[in-house]
């Protein structure tokens, strides 16, 4: 398992969330309004543990960055319902599959701040940031 074939797991999954218009397994400059909501998908600290000789564990935090609506035209917290929508379908998704089709050991928790304002490049979003932890099989 490689950081790569996560980020790309989690965005499969991500993609049959009916709500999100589009997912980014990179950081975009910035992100068109046609194209929202969106998710980003960026990795975050990892640590690897060797449990036995020749099998080890990977666990990785990978960030996924909810974006609603630019923040200009709206404010966090009055769209809070929309947001927390968007948080339950992207967490609904990931954990009908833990295992992201076979390619992870599992996702071991998943993690949100509620709605708030997501900076991408230039830009500032309404939306919401989940931390997923990701215990990966090497």
């Amino acid at each position: 398992m490689t950081i790569a074939s996560t980020i790309t797991a989690l965005a499969a999954a991500l993609g049959t969330v009916p709500s999100l218009q589009s997912t980014y397994s990179y950081p975009p400059h910035s992100v068109p309004a046609a194209s929202l909501p969106a998710a980003i998908i960026l990795a975050d600290a990892g640590e690897t543990q060797w449990q036995a000789v020749g099998y080890r564990r990977s666990e990785r935090r990978y960030i996924i960055l909810l974006l609603l609506a630019p923040l200009t035209l709206s404010r966090p917290q009055e769209r809070a319902a929309d947001v927390h929508a968007l948080i339950d379908a992207c967490i609904a998704e990931l954990m009908d599959d833990s295992t992201l089709g076979g390619n992870v050991d599992h996702i071991a928790r998943i993690s949100d701040g509620g709605a708030e304002a997501v900076e991408v490049g230039d830009a500032t979003y309404t939306g919401a940031r989940l931390e997923v932890a990701v215990i990966e099989k090497w």
